[in-house]
Formats: C-alpha cells, structure tokens, sequence
C-alpha cells in the first residue's frame, strides 16, 4: 500500500462515513489562525470531476458520507485536499472498490 493512500472495500447496500479530525475552519489556535478546509473529488486517469453522486463532504464537520445508488460498481478514486490557514496543502487518496453485496 502506498502511504496517505486507503483502500476501502464496500457493496452497493453500504455507507461510507470518513471523517478527518481537523479543526473546523474558523477555528483558532496555537498552530494556525484560521483552522482547516477540505475540499473532495473524484479521479479518472488524469480528470477529476465532483464526487459522486449520492455523496456529501460536510466542510462544517470535515466528513464524507457515500451512500452509492443503483448501476454504482468498480473502483471509485477519491482525493481529498486539506488546507491549513497558513496555506500548507496535503492530500489523502481513498480508494473505494464498490462490489454487488
């Protein structure tokens, strides 16, 4: 496994919840004045587009819910980018292999 990279294996009937413990985006504290935001999307090869449907990034809370809907099967790569108030940047990669079940 690549490091910063999650596999997640799941069937159409799941939920998936991930959650990032970040402080919120108005926050403020001894390491930055301005907290974190987050933003979501979904790769293909080299094209990212939103993430999918039936999906929700709560940027108030930092957390993805994925409830897929029918005809959703494969693998699903989902980046997403975290900023902090003083503008450093890193990713996390989620990928999400859909089956039957």
């Amino acid at each position: 496994e690549e490091p910063g990279v999650f596999n997640v294996q799941m069937g159409r009937q799941d939920r998936l919840e991930i959650s990032f413990p970040l402080e919120p985006a108005n926050a403020v504290n001894e390491w930055n004045s301005t907290g974190y935001s987050i933003t979501g999307f979904h790769t293909v090869g080299d094209k990212t587009y939103r993430l999918p449907a039936g999906s929700y990034l709560d940027k108030t809370e930092n957390v993805f819910y994925w409830q897929p809907g029918p005809g959703f099967a494969g693998e699903f790569r989902l980046v997403f980018k975290i900023e902090s108030g003083r503008g450093d940047t890193s990713s996390v990669r989620v990928d999400v292999m859909l089956g039957s079940r």
